[in-house]
């Protein structure tokens, strides 16, 4: 018999994996499970003092093999978006790549009528937030 604890308060964490069930009108059951599916990717602020290590079933998206037996993603490769240093991009299929880190091109037409031709490499980036992303992998 699985015991419901009742008497949350503020500040209780779910952790992944905790499951609530409740039984209400009509002999309804309600069932939350605060656990990402498998294969979910989330952001981790890994070097903030007070986080903890990665849990069980989780690793750092750095290309590496799992090696889990429990996990039916064992024997793949995790996406290397970490030491690529890449965004991520919604579709309606994972695993597409594309981009590159600099762009060449020139600004004549821009400045046409000037007199001024400038052609270069420059880089475009955003400003932006280093985080690691991690995966669910059981």
């Amino acid at each position: 018999m699985v015991t419901l604890k009742t008497d949350f308060a503020e500040g209780d964490i779910l952790t992944a994996g905790t499951t609530i069930s409740t039984s209400g009108v009509n002999g309804i059951t309600t069932t939350i499970n605060h656990t990402p599916p498998i294969g979910s990717i989330i952001a981790w602020a890994k070097t903030l003092t007070s986080v903890p290590a990665l849990p069980t079933g989780w690793l750092e998206c750095n290309g590496q093999t799992i090696s889990d037996a429990n996990s039916p993603m064992n024997g793949e490769n995790v996406p290397d978006i970490n030491t690529t240093q890449s965004f991520l991009r919604g579709a309606s299929t994972s695993g597409g790549t594309g981009g590159t880190d600099t762009s060449t091109g020139s600004n004549q037409n821009i400045l046409e009528g000037s007199g001024l031709v400038i052609i270069g490499t420059h880089t475009n980036l955003p400003v932006y937030y280093e985080i690691v992303w991690i995966i669910r992998v059981s």
